[in-house]
């Protein structure tokens, strides 16, 4: 059985419906959800055959069953602007412990998972590229496997807290520096 993880807010505008229409057509695709949000969602998730609804659950919790999920979900709409600019933190925890992330094209960190191979990406609410790029994952262990390789060192290169000391560090100099000159 392959186990997504949709985790955080529950809103109609993260690709929730897709995902399930995905476990109703996909054989052993089941979606573990945690999080809360909007009522007539949670309610769906709880109701559906192929989900097992969390609710509320700590951090160390959600990290628990990203661990345990093959892909974690992060599709946002584009129709809000700071989805497309913004990375979910639900990337960054996938990347982390080494799993896949399901991210729509329309959010430019996005550009980054096709890039390295750590993941699925296709257009938000477009169901049968999502759905063939999935299939195709279940089906070869070997790409699945080196999505999960891919994903822990983008991590690494990327998302690691030395990487992102470093970062801080140079735009902190930055804007010092700038302000200095006024």
């Amino acid at each position: 059985t392959v186990n997504i993880l949709f985790a955080g807010w529950l809103d109609y505008g993260r690709g929730a419906e897709m995902l399930l229409r995905l476990a109703d057509s996909i054989a052993n695709v089941r979606i573990t959800v945690a999080g809360e949000g909007a009522p007539s969602l949670a309610e769906k998730f709880k109701n559906h055959p192929n989900c097992d609804f969390k609710g509320f659950v700590t951090h160390h919790e959600v990290l628990e069953l990203t661990k345990q999920a093959h892909f974690v979900f992060a599709h946002y709409s584009p129709h809000r602007v700071i989805n497309r600019y913004a990375a979910p933190n639900k990337l960054a925890e996938a990347l982390a412990v080494g799993r896949p992330a399901i991210i729509n094209s329309e959010a430019l960190v996005s550009q980054a998972i096709h890039e390295n191979n750590c993941g699925l990406v296709s257009p938000y609410g477009d169901y049968k590229a999502l759905k063939e790029l999935l299939q195709s994952a279940i089906a070869d262990q070997d790409i699945y496997n080196a999505m999960c390789v891919n994903a822990r060192q983008l991590f690494d290169a990327d998302y690691s807290w030395s990487t992102a000391k470093e970062a801080s560090r140079q735009v902190l100099t930055t804007l010092l520096q700038k302000k200095k000159k006024q």
